[in-house]
């Protein structure tokens, strides 16, 4: 084994740094208590290795800031619950999401965001020097990178491990410099190239398993069989 490869997996073994930031802007709007959720979440993945030592939780009890300083009022949220096409949308028509630049604290490996629908929050998101592709874009600053995951207190633990696992696709398709895994959420299966491809071709991704119907993957199966974890 390479020196490089004994090092990578001493520095994933570490623990991970999390900053959490809760915003619960009304009293009565999460369905389970994020604590639960976020504790659930770590016992699945140091069954993998992944620990994680959350060393500060912010409490907001306002809305966060989404882009071009727009941000919900309890009235306007109230409304939105109702009719969902009130959401505030970017400029793209798209639902509009939070300002990630006002949340980044350097001096940590990750910062997890809780809220409720329509907060702006991606699953997953890279920011930082040399950011690249996390389920979503990645936003380039001149600081450490750091992982920013979004999850949704109304969901459950099931939908934090399903967000988690979309951002080992991302990972894994950039270490091994591999596009087919976002071919086959286009239903095209042919031609794996290297070894992550192959597994991914009898393990399925995130959502479906080659020749079944959409969303047919159970997401804590899909972990279970996994094998590359040093190098997420």
């Amino acid at each position: 084994m390479r020196a490089y490869d004994i090092i990578r997996r001493w520095f994933h073994k570490r623990p991970k740094s999390v900053l959490v930031e809760l915003y619960k802007p009304i009293e009565h709007l999460w369905a389970d208590e994020p604590i639960n959720l976020m504790t659930q979440y770590m016992q699945v993945l140091r069954k993998y290795g992944k620990t994680y030592d959350v060393k500060r939780i912010h409490y907001h009890g306002v809305f966060p800031i989404l882009d071009a300083d727009r941000q919900y009022t309890p009235e306007l949220y109230e409304e939105v619950q109702r009719d969902p096409r009130k959401a505030i949308k970017g400029a793209n028509g798209q639902l509009a999401i939070i300002d990630y630049r006002r949340v980044i604290v350097q001096g940590y490996d990750e910062i997890w965001l809780f809220g409720g629908s329509y907060f702006g929050f991606y699953e997953s998101r890279m920011i930082g020097r040399n950011a690249y592709w996390l389920n979503s874009p990645p936003l380039e600053m001149p600081i450490k990178p750091v992982i920013v995951m979004g999850f949704n207190y109304n969901r459950g633990l099931k939908e934090m491990v399903h967000n988690y696992c979309h951002r080992i696709e991302s990972t894994m398709a950039h270490v091994m410099e591999s596009s087919y895994i976002f071919r086959t959420y286009h239903d095209d299966w042919r031609e794996p190239q290297n070894e992550w491809d192959k597994w991914v071709f009898y393990n399925g991704n995130t959502h479906n398993k080659r020749g079944h119907d959409p969303y047919t993957q159970d997401e804590f199966e899909w972990l279970k069989k996994f094998r590359w974890w040093w190098m997420v």
